[in-house]
């Protein structure tokens, strides 16, 4: 499935579940940042981070931001609580520096020396990254602050915004992707659950 895909099928599962009964929902879509903004956004890194030198973004982060500005989407389905959606894209510029941190004067270099968070889940579960200095090597990494779990994910961000849609944010559906035994097997319970949730999606 290709990016913007998958993409609109996560805005088809928020339209949709805004508007039907039997969920519960949180649902917001930011803009898509265009090509000249994310070059300018491109020059404020270099500024900013120096010894990153000629700071090119990673193509995955270009074609991931090149589809969605930003996304938040948290559903619950009033006949089966125990399925719940939960992901919080976080845009390209508060993914290099948030406001809290600048506001605190960390700079973008200094922020670039932690693991980023990529999609919130809630507050003790995120997906990070480690952005590079140089090249397109992204890493992602689950976390689980209350449980002290830090595991790589065997997916670049590409893929998981396409894995994101295949689960339409199902809690948990990352832990197939966990780097090691059965990494990337498909849950086909858990995506035959969803295509029931949410039939339109064929």
């Amino acid at each position: 499935m290709h990016i913007k895909k998958a993409v609109e099928e996560l805005l088809a599962v928020g339209n949709h579940v805004k508007a039907h009964p039997d969920f519960e929902v949180i649902f917001e879509a930011f803009p898509i940042m265009r090509a000249s903004d994310m070059d300018d956004w491109q020059e404020v890194i270099r500024e900013e981070a120096p010894s990153f030198g000629e700071y090119v973004l990673p193509a995955s982060l270009k074609e991931v931001y090149g589809a969605t500005g930003a996304l938040r989407l948290h559903w619950v389905s009033k006949k089966s609580r125990d399925l719940i959606g939960v992901t919080k894209i976080v845009g390209i510029v508060g993914l290099f520096q948030t406001d809290e941190e600048s506001s605190k004067g960390m700079t973008i270099e200094d922020c670039c020396k932690q693991l980023r968070p990529f999609d919130v889940i809630d507050e003790r579960r995120f997906v990070g990254m480690r952005l590079p200095q140089q090249g397109d090597e992204v890493d992602l990494v689950y976390v689980d602050k209350k449980q002290r779990l830090e595991v790589e994910l065997s997916l670049n961000p590409v893929q998981y915004i396409v894995e994101l849609s295949r689960y339409k944010g199902l809690v948990g559906w990352q832990k197939r992707f966990f780097k090691g035994a059965k990494a990337g097997v498909e849950d086909a319970s858990a995506v035959e659950r969803m295509r029931q949730l949410f039939p339109f999606l064929g």
